[in-house]
């Protein structure tokens, strides 16, 4: 568990995670050792399952914590929590028992502290085992949570990306998606969940687009990306296009939102991908589809100001149709993905 900031709820992290043959490493990230450790201790989590170490590495990123603490780690299944977070009872032993079946990753069920349940990945129906890169769309679901067999992780040299602000996990998680690794979802045991309670979250604070794009360069520049299967590779663009780069079109609405060279550099990464994926855009809807080439070939701010607009009034037969009527039922079409959630 990495806590860079005091006024998190490790307590309630570490009380969700306690019992059974469990050790919890708390990594206090630019914070001294002594007050995390005297709050356990006042809750009475303090004992020998529970340690608590410090990291000064003075650098913002997540992933100096969390490669810290797994480095600690000695035993065959490790796993990382925000101090924000907390598993449902259950959880822990749940995904143990599926681990033991012979997963090299389960991935968590998550849901929000309001409730509302997180749908990634968007699995085959009925689908929660031997899961597969494309047809399960393992590519959105970045965050590894859940139980990681340290073998994997150490054999393979995956490590949370240094230096991010966020996004340290795309880099792991792609890479663990396109190993052929067994990954299983534990869709049935109790959720990881994710708090609500900090008045801002590392992961979710606005950025510059320079910063924000970080982990999608850093992934684009993996020699391995242009060594795995084609699907796989266009899989993983369709993703990053959608999630990343014409999502980082639609939170800058307005011209002023854009600085010196953004454009430009949002131009280049997605150019970029889609030389690794010719085919990406295909499955995409056609209110996506001119979005995406207002990103690529916009003359200024104010070009990608009015393609965002009318992304955002785009009517619902654009929303949900692809260009080509042969990729309306693609795996990665809005239309699919809607029949999916229906079917769940």
């Amino acid at each position: 568990m990495a806590v860079h900031d005091t006024s998190r709820p490790i307590e309630r992290a570490v009380a969700s995670v306690r019992g059974g043959p469990v050790r919890t490493t708390v990594v206090c990230h630019g914070i001294g050792a002594e007050g995390i450790e005297r709050r356990l201790a006042d809750a009475g989590l303090l004992g020998d399952d529970v340690r608590v170490v410090e990291l000064a590495d003075g650098v913002p990123s997540p992933a100096g914590p969390f490669n810290h603490g797994l480095d600690l780690a000695t035993a065959d299944l490790v796993g990382v929590m925000g101090s924000d977070d907390f598993l449902e009872p259950g959880a822990l032993a749940a995904w143990s028992r599926l681990a033991d079946r012979g997963a090299a990753v389960v991935l968590g069920r998550l849901r929000h502290q309001s409730g509302e349940a997180v749908h990634a990945p968007l699995v085959r129906p009925w689908r929660r085992s031997n899961l597969d890169m494309v047809r399960d769309r393992l590519a959105y679901r970045t965050a590894p949570l859940g139980l990681l067999r340290r073998r994997v992780l150490e054999d393979g040299g995956l490590r949370f990306t240094p230096g991010l602000r966020s996004g340290e996990d795309l880099a792991l998680s792609a890479r663990l998606w396109t190993s052929g690794h067994r990954v299983d979802l534990a869709s049935r045991a109790p959720a990881y969940v994710i708090g609500a309670d900090a008045s801002s979250r590392t992961s979710t604070t606005a950025m510059p687009l320079e910063i924000e794009l970080a982990p999608v360069r850093d992934l684009r520049g993996r020699p391995w990306l242009a060594e795995v299967a084609e699907e796989q590779r266009t899989a993983l663009t369709v993703k990053i296009l959608r999630v990343h780069l014409l999502a980082a079109a639609l939170r800058r609405p307005e011209p002023a939102s854009w600085g010196p060279g953004e454009r430009e550099h949002l131009a280049r990464e997605t150019v970029g991908w889609l030389a690794l994926a010719p085919h990406a855009p295909d499955p995409l809807a056609r209110a996506d589809r001119d979005l995406l080439d207002v990103v690529v070939g916009a003359h200024d701010d104010h070009d990608l100001a009015d393609g965002a607009a009318r992304r955002r009034a785009a009517g619902r037969r654009d929303e949900i149709l692809t260009r080509g009527l042969r990729h309306v039922l693609d795996r990665e079409s809005t239309l699919r993905r809607y029949l999916t959630y229906r079917l769940r």
